[in-house]
């Protein structure tokens, strides 16, 4: 048996909030205050004379959203015909800046644009921004890599790519290296300890999801302190859902019995990898509701 004991979430608070989506500063890799004279442009097709000067401008002061997005209307014809050319300098100038932007540059090499269909430039410059931090070239890199498109055909290097820039139990990298396990391509055994790793996080953040999804946030309204317990997951081999019960009681049935309600939901798409002669695992993790916060909107 293996007893894992979540030992980096015993002093975490599972804060709730309000859920936020993806901005673009995280698509383009920037701060939220770099680019801010481009953003409002960033959903439009009705790009005006004077708005595409204006973004040109700010493109040629460096600007980074500004040039990434340059460098798009050139590759999609948004206000000016077509120009690939033009979109690769400008994409480039981003890259020297962003090498997240080789993205966009990879993607023109796979497809032709303006150029001979090119796969071994493409994984190149895919990786340039995989390197960066990129996890959408992470993974057009890792499908010419299955493909065999640019080089031999191996899908063990990547599922070792994917697991290798992963970096979040869920993420786009993730998930194809779960769909290469499916098919029976194997993680090495120090893979696996950071596979585990990403998982336990994942247990985390879904246990934070199940105490807002079930409005366990309310049993902090009105209280002094936090309303404390310990639950006890038991998984098995096989089974999606994990045993669940009260390992410390919160000092409060009713609070324990509400914890445990929702704790029982609990969901994980992906197993645990057990050691070697190994069926099951017993978790202990803390579920804390914090006092004083901010009641979500529904």
């Amino acid at each position: 048996m293996s007893i894992v004991k979540l030992f980096f979430l015993l002093f975490v608070f599972l804060f709730v909030g309000a859920c936020k989506s993806p901005t673009p500063h995280s698509y383009y890799k920037i701060s939220p205050v770099e680019g801010a004279e481009c953003l409002r442009y960033l959903e439009r097709a009705d790009i005006t004379a004077d708005e595409f000067m204006e973004v040109n401008s700010f493109a040629n002061t460096g600007n980074y959203l500004c040039r990434v997005l340059l460098a798009s209307w050139y590759e999609r014809g948004v206000s000016v015909p077509i120009d690939y050319d033009k979109a690769r300098e400008v994409y480039q100038a981003a890259a020297e800046a962003n090498p997240a932007a080789y993205l966009a540059l990879g993607r023109m090499a796979k497809l032709g644009r303006g150029q001979e269909v090119d796969y071994v430039l493409a994984r190149q410059l895919y990786k340039r921004a995989s390197d960066a931090g990129s996890l959408q070239a992470t993974t057009e890199l890792g499908k010419l890599m299955e493909g065999g498109k640019g080089g031999a055909v191996d899908p063990k290097a990547a599922l070792d790519l994917y697991i290798s820039k992963s970096k979040k139990y869920g993420d786009e990298a993730w998930i194809e290296m779960r769909r290469l396990r499916s098919e029976g391509i194997t993680l090495e055994l120090a893979q696996e300890a950071k596979y585990n790793q990403l998982w336990l996080q994942g247990l985390k953040d879904a246990i934070g999801s199940r105490i807002y999804k079930d409005k366990l946030w309310r049993l902090s309204v009105g209280v002094t302190s936090p309303a404390t317990a310990k639950i006890r997951l038991v998984s098995r081999i096989g089974r999606s859902m994990p045993e669940v019960s009260v390992e410390e009681s919160s000092g409060d049935p009713s609070i324990d019995e509400q914890i445990l309600a929702s704790m029982s939901l609990l969901r994980m798409a992906d197993e645990f990898i057990y050691p070697e002669g190994e069926v099951f695992q017993v978790i202990v993790a803390p579920v804390v509701i914090s006092r004083g916060e901010k009641i979500p909107r529904e």
